[in-house]
C-alpha cells in the first residue's frame, strides 16, 4: 500500500525491536524519480486510510537506496534505526485544551514536555501506545476518537481541534470557555474568581469523570475593550444567558472559587428566579459580605505562578517582571505564557471593578443547598465562618475542609482533592450510568 503513494518509489517495512519490549512497524521509503523527499505525514494518512491500524508503520525513515545483500534482497541489517525526536518545544500550548493534551503526549510516551505541534509519532508513538493515548484522552476528555484520528491529526494542536466537535470557534479569552465539551451528563460550569480567568479550572476535569462536560466562564473585557458590569446582579445575569445557551434546562451545576463562589450563588438565585434548579451549588472558600483587597500587576503574575504550581521565591525576592513570568510559564508548558502584557493589565482592572462591586454587595437568598468547601490553614478566629452563608442559603450547607490556603486551591495537587470531593457530590446527585445527553439548545 505504501507503494502507492504517488511520490514513493521503493519501500520496505519490516519488524523491529531497537528496545526490548517495545516492537513496532517501520517503514521505509525510497522517493520516485525525480522526487525530492516523501511527506511522511501524507504517507502515513495514505496508509490509514488503506490498511488496518495495527499495520500502519509507526516511523517512516526516507532512504536514498534500500540496502541490498550481495543477493540481491533487503539487507534487514543495514536498515538504520529510526531517529526518535525531541520535541520542538518552539510552540507551546495556547488554551487549556493545548495543555492538558501536551501533557498526556508527554505521559503516554514518557518524554519530559511535548510541544503543540510535535508529531506523536516522531517522539517515539506507535501503535500500542497510541492506543494509550487514546484511552487516555477519552478518560480527560469524554470524546470517543480513534487510533486512526490520529494518524490523521498527530499533534496536540491538531487533535485540539478534533476534540471541538461543535465546531465552535471561540478563542480562549472568550466569556464562554468549552474546557471540556463532552459528556452526557449535565454540564458544570466553572465561574472565575475576581481576576477575570477560568483557565486554572483546567486541572478539574481528569478528576470528574468523562461523563462531565465543563465550561469555564470568564470575565468580559480580557482580550478587547467591554464594558464592564456595574453590579453582581448584572454580571450573573450575563452569565445565565451563557449558561442556558448551552443547557437549555436544569439542573445546574455551579462551581466558584473565591469571588468566582459568589457569583455563582448570585447565577443560582437567578437562575431559581427563572423558575429553574440548581442541584449543585459549589463555593471554594469564599462567604458572603467579605471586602476584597486592592492588588495590582504583582499580585496578577504571583497568581499566574501559583495556579501552575511554581514557587515564586525561586525568582528572588525583587519584582517579579512580566518576561521572568513568562519564561517559567513556557518552560513549565503552561497555556498561561501565551497571555501578553496587555492580558495581565486587564485582569488588574477587572480586579479592580470586581473589588468595588463585591465590597457594597448584599446576596439575596438561594433556596436550595450548597457545597461550601474550606481551607484550613489560613483561617483565624475573626475570618468569616460557614455559618455566615446561613441568612443566603435556604437548604443544606454541606462542608468539605482541605486542609490548604486559600491562595494555592488552583494549584495541581489542592485541585485534586477538589475535584475529588466535587466528583463524588455528583456521582451522589446522579448515581448510576448517564442515560443520554443533557438538554442542549438547538
Amino acid at each position: 500500500m505504501l507503494a502507492e503513494f504517488p511520490s514513493v518509489g521503493h519501500v520496505a517495512v519490516v519488524v523491529r525491536e531497537d528496545r526490548p519490549g517495545d516492537k513496532r512497524l517501520v517503514g521505509y521509503v525510497v522517493p520516485g524519480a525525480g522526487v525530492g523527499s516523501v511527506d511522511a505525514g501524507e504517507l502515513r494518512k495514505h496508509a490509514a486510510g488503506m490498511l488496518p491500524e495495527y499495520m500502519v508503520p509507526s516511523a517512516l525513515v526516507q532512504l536514498e537506496r534500500l540496502p541490498l545483500t550481495v543477493n540481491g534482497k533487503l539487507d534487514r541489517k543495514a536498515l538504520p534505526v529510526p531517529e526518535v525526536r525531541e520535541s520542538s518545544g518552539v510552540r507551546g500550548p495556547r488554551n487549556p485544551q493545548e495543555e492538558i493534551l501536551c501533557g498526556l503526549f508527554a505521559e503516554v510516551l514518557d518524554v519530559p514536555r511535548a510541544g503543540v505541534d510535535d508529531n506523536f509519532f516522531d517522539l517515539g508513538g506507535h501503535s500500542l501506545l497510541a492506543t494509550r493515548l487514546v484511552a487516555r484522552i477519552k478518560e480527560t476528555f469524554g470524546a470517543e476518537l480513534t487510533i486512526r484520528t490520529l494518524f490523521e491529526a498527530p499533534t496536540p494542536a491538531h487533535l485540539a481541534e478534533r476534540l471541538d466537535g461543535d465546531g465552535n470557534e471561540g478563542g480562549p479569552l472568550d466569556v464562554l470557555l468549552p474546557l471540556r465539551p463532552h459528556g452526557r451528563r449535565s454540564p458544570v460550569f466553572c465561574i472565575h474568581p475576581a481576576g477575570g480567568l477560568s483557565w486554572c479550572y483546567s486541572g478539574l476535569i481528569k478528576h470528574l469523570g468523562p461523563d462531565y462536560p465543563v465550561y469555564g466562564l470568564q470575565a468580559r473585557g480580557l482580550d478587547q475593550e467591554e464594558s464592564m458590569p456595574s453590579t453582581i446582579a448584572q454580571m450573573a445575569e450575563d452569565y445565565v444567558d451563557q449558561v442556558r445557551a448551552v443547557q437549555a434546562s436544569g439542573p445546574y451545576r455551579l462551581v466558584g472559587y473565591s469571588a468566582g463562589g459568589v457569583i455563582a450563588h448570585a447565577m443560582a438565585t437567578r437562575l431559581e428566579e427563572l423558575g429553574e434548579s440548581v442541584d449543585l451549588l459549589g463555593v471554594l472558600d469564599t462567604y458572603p459580605n467579605q471586602r476584597m483587597p486592592p492588588i495590582d500587576e504583582q499580585d496578577v503574575l504571583a497568581d499566574l505562578l501559583r495556579w501552575v504550581g511554581y514557587d515564586r521565591r525561586y525568582l528572588g525576592k525583587g519584582p517579579l517582571t512580566f518576561q521572568r513570568v513568562t519564561e517559567v510559564l513556557k518552560r513549565l508548558g503552561s497555556a498561561m505564557a501565551t497571555l501578553e502584557e496587555r492580558h495581565i493589565a486587564s485582569i488588574t482592572k477587572i480586579y479592580a471593578n470586581n473589588s468595588e462591586l463585591f465590597n457594597t454587595y448584599a446576596p439575596d437568598k438561594f433556596g436550595g443547598d450548597l457545597l461550601l468547601v474550606v481551607a484550613t490553614l489560613d483561617k483565624i478566629d475573626i475570618s468569616p465562618k460557614p455559618d455566615t452563608w446561613q441568612p443566603y442559603v435556604g437548604g443544606n450547607i454541606e462542608t468539605r475542609e482541605v486542609d490548604r490556603q486559600h491562595t494555592d486551591l488552583m494549584k495541581p495537587a489542592p485541585l485534586a482533592e477538589i475535584g475529588r470531593i466535587l466528583a463524588a457530590k455528583l456521582q451522589e446527585i446522579d448515581g448510576g450510568e448517564p442515560t443520554g445527553p443533557a438538554p442542549v439548545k438547538e
